[in-house]
């Protein structure tokens, strides 16, 4: 049986690494105060696959959403995706990341979210044939 110190984990490497930039991070889903302004990070797995043709080889996906009033700085993305490989071991997608838009809740304030994916390969996982 293997004890996972929690500390160690990549989530908490990714969380750590998010508020670094000094907005509030939410795993999972947002439980931010909508009262309070929309700038902070929302992080999450996307799901678990099998990669290549191996039967043991697996990758990790994973979200990251940067929630921002009006919209995200240029050259803040960039800086996200920097600090995230830079101090995790994850590696970002080849494919679009999606900006999506929505209205603060019973205000006309407009939010923008950008959602980078992000992937770490684990080879041989022991799993039974």
């Amino acid at each position: 049986m293997i004890l996972l110190n929690k500390k160690s984990t990549l989530l908490n490497k990714i969380r750590e690494t998010l508020e670094s930039f000094d907005i509030p991070v939410y795993y999972g889903k947002s439980l931010h105060d909508e009262n309070l302004d929309w700038n902070y990070f929302v992080f999450r797995r996307k799901g678990l696959k099998k990669s290549g043709t191996s039967k043991k080889d697996f990758n990790y996906n994973y979200f990251i959403h940067i929630v921002m009033e009006d919209f995200i700085e240029d050259g803040f993305e960039q800086e996200v995706i920097k600090a995230i490989t830079d101090n995790t071991t994850l590696k970002l997608v080849d494919t679009e990341h999606p900006y999506d838009y929505l209205m603060k809740n019973n205000t006309d304030q407009v939010v923008e979210v950008l959602t980078l994916e992000f992937t770490k390969f684990k080879k041989g996982c022991a799993i039974n044939e």
